[in-house]
Formats: structure tokens, C-alpha cells, sequence
């Protein structure tokens, strides 16, 4: 989490509503809870009289990254790297693992990744050996 970025964010108003209309709008199909809803439509419509808690900014964070998909995993392209991983997740011993790289092996070629799922598919592949351990994977 970028806490400048955050403290940036909290001191714009304008920021913080466009933020949060884009959200609305990227997010509409992700079945978000109520309270989610919710909190990005009143962040939509924020003036900036009242002070973001740091728990409020780390939420908007978090849906802008769940927001923000990918096809690319640093160098790699995210369908081969899941390509891979599917093929070897047996290796893995973690059934809940193995469940989500089948789920990712399904959405087929083009996959588009949050930043969480990259994380989560680079720790995978690093067990698996598909990508070295002192490899350096940018994320952006």
C-alpha cells in the first residue's frame, strides 16, 4: 500500500469522487456487497469537510487495485504463466491452490489479473520452480 499516494488522495476531494465514480463503473459486475456499493456511492458524492479514515482509504485502495487487471505478470504473459502452473499444480499439495489455478485455467487465454492475483499466481509459480526465487517481477 502507497501511504503517500493515500495521504495525496485524501487531501483531493475531486480525486476521491472520480475515484470512486470510475470504481462504480469498472466494478459493476463483480457482485460487490452492499456495504461496498455503498461506500463508493457516498465516496462518489464526497466534498471533503469531513476527513477519510486511513481504514476508508485502504478500502478504496484496495477496490482500485481489484479494479485494475492485467493480461501481463511482469515479462510474462498471465495465460502462459496459469498455463504452466495448471500443469504442474498437482506438485503443490494444496488443494485450495490447485482449485484456483483451475478456476484461472477455465476464464481462458487473454486473462486479465488483479495485482493480488498476480502476487498470488508469481507465489505459486515460485513453488513450483517456474519462476526463480531471486527473480524480480514487477507488477505495473
Amino acid at each position: 500500500m502507497d501511504y503517500r499516494e493515500m495521504t495525496r488522495l485524501a487531501a483531493d476531494p475531486f480525486r476521491v469522487r472520480a475515484t470512486a465514480a470510475l470504481l462504480i463503473i469498472k466494478l459493476d459486475g463483480d457482485n460487490l456487497p452492499d456495504w461496498m456499493q455503498s461506500f463508493l456511492a457516498d465516496l462518489s458524492k464526497y466534498d471533503g469537510s469531513k476527513r477519510l479514515s486511513p481504514r476508508q482509504l485502504e478500502t478504496l485502495f484496495s477496490l482500485r487495485e481489484r479494479a485494475s487487471r492485467s493480461n501481463k505478470v511482469g515479462p510474462y504473459s498471465a495465460d502462459h504463466l496459469i498455463k504452466l502452473a495448471c500443469e504442474r499444480r498437482r506438485d503443490l499439495l494444496d488443494d485450495e491452490a490447485e482449485a484456483w489455478l483451475e478456476e484461472l485455467h477455465l476464464r481462458g487465454k487473454g486473462i486479465a489479473l488483479s495485482r493480488s492475483e498476480k502476487r498470488r499466481l508469481i507465489a505459486l509459480c515460485r513453488r513450483l520452480d517456474i519462476i526463480l526465487e531471486d527473480e524480480w517481477i514487477h507488477l505495473d
